[in-house]
């Protein structure tokens, strides 16, 4: 049996009554008679042949034979050319059993992965739902703001440099109008200057102008407006145009006089140039 050609093997599976597609995978794959001992249901599946029970009855028609024959599977490791191809597929067999140990191991430390990524997933959201409570609860506890509190913080939102209008009442002792105004801490005016983008060196015509458009006010007519600084609680002044604002402000601010600025509109009948060209100020930062 072990010296059969494929045509002798194919002899024998005919003999058997194997259908045609059996015995053409037989050809197929040039199978002798040194591989029948060594064929098993796994390799008769990868020549092609499907169904299990064909290829059990081809495994035990090769035992019948290998037995009347009197040749064991034993035997055959003496044929040298069979020892060879037992020493292949032993070979090819370790190899596959390593491939596939390595494979499973990966794929078992990937699940691990997984499963330790999937659990520490569900024990952060159960974390979320604990924490969300408490702090809603601790934002809902937060004690509202007094009065006192909310009123500071809505006047402190107020602008002090504001318009206004020619119908208030004329100072006597000057051309210009005079408005009423209420205190305020001094760092309301400082912050109107920041908002006007207003420097040191800036002239009042400036800090004006921008004044103006801040009260969407026609800036070619800025002639017809002052700036007036208030100090002291009861005392104020016009600013020149050629004075420099900030720095007026800073040094009434240092004498602790609580200094802020006010957007005034001039008579039409007054001489503005008149007044605020006069240099002889006696007061701190200029004339009352």
């Amino acid at each position: 049996m072990l010296s059969w050609k494929t045509d002798q093997v194919l002899l024998f599976l005919k003999n058997k009554g194997y259908p045609d597609d059996i015995l053409a995978k037989f050809r197929e794959h040039n199978i002798t008679g040194l591989v029948l001992p060594m064929l098993n249901t796994l390799e008769l599946k990868e020549m092609g042949i499907d169904q299990l029970k064909t290829r059990l009855k081809i495994l035990n028609d090769i035992n019948s034979l290998i037995l009347e024959k009197g040749e064991t599977r034993i035997a055959t490791d003496e044929h040298p050319m069979v020892s060879e191809l037992l020493s292949k597929e032993l070979a090819k067999e370790l190899a596959k059993n390593i491939s596939e140990s390595i494979t499973q191991d990966a794929l078992k430390r990937q699940q691990n992965r997984d499963d330790e990524f999937h659990t520490l997933s569900v024990k952060v959201n159960k974390l979320r739902e604990e924490v969300l409570p408490i702090l809603k609860e601790i934002q809902d506890s937060k004690p509202l703001p007094s009065p006192a509190e909310s009123n500071g913080r809505a006047n402190a939102s107020k602008p002090k440099l504001g318009h206004r209008s020619s119908s208030h009442n004329t100072a006597p002792s000057s051309p210009v109008k005079k408005s009423t105004s209420s205190n305020s801490p001094d760092s309301v005016s400082n912050d109107t200057l920041k908002q006007l983008r207003a420097k040191s060196e800036d002239p009042c015509y400036k800090i004006l102008q921008a004044a103006m458009k801040s009260h969407k006010l026609d800036k070619s007519e800025w002639r017809k407006y002052v700036l007036v600084i208030c100090y002291g609680g009861d005392k104020e002044r016009v600013l020149r145009y050629d004075e420099k604002p900030v720095h007026v402000f800073k040094e009434l601010n240092e004498l602790g006089l609580s200094p802020s600025i006010m957007l005034r509109q001039v008579d039409e009948n007054d001489v503005t140039g008149n007044i605020i060209q006069k240099n002889d100020y006696e007061t701190p930062g200029g004339r009352l």
